[in-house]
């Protein structure tokens, strides 16, 4: 007897040791998908943290993005008179920014994982991975609260006349554009997060690059409109052919996308990606020793 109780208590008091993998390796997806509902948690905190004590709370999820556009409006379509294809420079505005403020907010908010989860991090284990991820997850939602919104925009304008002709053949493609958009916000925050670890004053760049990126990317003009070399440029930027396409297939204006910028957009995203969960594997087994 014993003996017996010695083994059960020897079982009980087993200890898992975890070891980095040495050498160049991937995060491992299967582990990743064990801590699911750790993402989900923290993906709910995000939401709550983000909109704990505000007046208005959740509301600012609709406000931004009118207060954008009306900005933008009164910008771009009033004084600057940037050609929006015969539509309403708010609605021409509003469908692109309602994929990049996806993109740009998933991005921002995962270049900093390791330098904002640093004692976290130090205290348990867990795949590290999952922060960014629950960061594309509840950026999901409010691109859903906002998408919902635009939608309704839509609704309102097509009902006072406006011509807006949604492409209906493909509304299947509008999912795999957002799908893109949270790997390539992925895969770039996690090349960002390996560099803002150990450079921290990296991090204050992050926003200034990504506004920079938005004036690149064909969200308060139309691709339509540019010719040669900067039309190239601007639909081999990454972003650049699925705000396009995103915007073309729900208003019917533009159409400056063609099958071969789709399929490079979603090329560099694989590539980036690639890197991007390389070299983020590689920092978090020796980031303690820098953050």
């Amino acid at each position: 007897m014993h003996k017996k109780q010695s083994a059960q208590g020897a079982q009980n008091n087993r200890i898992t040791v975890i070891r980095p993998k040495k050498g160049l390796s991937l995060p491992s997806l299967k582990e990743l998908a064990e801590y699911k509902d750790l993402i989900l948690l923290f993906a709910g905190r995000d939401l709550s943290v983000k909109y704990r004590q505000t007046v208005l709370g959740p509301l600012w999820l609709v406000i931004m993005p009118v207060i954008s556009a009306l900005v933008s409006t009164f910008v771009f379509g009033g004084i600057a008179r940037i050609d929006s294809s015969g539509l309403p420079y708010f609605v021409f505005y509003f469908a692109a920014f309602t994929l990049w403020s996806y993109f740009s907010t998933s991005l921002t908010s995962t270049a900093t994982t390791f330098t904002s989860n640093a004692l976290l991090f130090r205290r348990v284990y867990f795949p590290r991975l999952a922060v960014p991820a629950a960061h594309i997850l509840s950026n999901l939602f409010r691109f859903a609260v906002q998408f919902a919104l635009l939608v309704i925009v839509l609704l309102i304008f097509w009902a006072t006349g406006t011509d807006i002709s949604p492409v209906w053949g493909m509304v299947w493609l509008l999912p795999l554009l957002v799908v893109q958009s949270a790997l390539l916000a992925l895969g770039v925050g996690a090349l960002l997060s390996a560099l803002t670890a150990k450079y921290r004053d990296l991090a204050s760049l992050v926003s200034v690059g990504v506004d920079l990126w938005k004036y690149l990317t064909p969200v308060v003009y139309s691709a339509s409109t540019l010719t040669g070399g900067v039309r190239i440029f601007c639909l081999v930027n990454p972003m650049g052919a699925p705000i396009e396409a995103f915007r073309y297939i729900l208003l019917g204006a533009g159409g400056a996308v063609f099958p071969e910028y789709l399929l490079i957009s979603l090329a560099e995203t694989l590539v980036i990606l690639f890197l991007g969960a390389l070299v983020f594997h590689r920092v978090e087994r020796n980031f303690v020793d820098t953050v």
